[in-house]
């Protein structure tokens, strides 16, 4: 996890999952390519997700995000994008 400065928090520690189960095996985790199969995440995220012009972006907060260039369900250049919106609080790092 990252400090507001974008530095590492060296007091973070990862939770820890039930014995015998990755975090792949929650339901939450599960659930997700389920609800993009059935084209359900859409209507799940109405209300929640109200994209990129939305003014809330304008008072985001400082954000990092990692995105790989080859992701098929959500395109790199939506990453792009949001950097845009944001600006100068959020800084995009990708791994290829």
């Amino acid at each position: 996890m990252l400090l507001e400065n974008f530095s590492e928090n060296k007091e973070w520690v990862r939770p820890e999952y039930d014995e015998g189960k990755g975090e792949l095996d929650l339901p939450r985790v599960a659930l997700f390519p389920w609800f993009i199969q059935t084209n359900q995440y859409p209507v799940l995220m109405e209300g929640v997700d109200r994209g990129l012009e939305h003014e809330g972006w304008k008072s985001y907060p400082k954000t990092v995000l990692v995105h790989g260039d080859q992701d098929v369900d959500a395109p790199y250049q939506g990453a792009l994008d949001a950097v845009g919106i944001i600006g100068r609080s959020c800084s995009l790092k990708s791994r290829n």
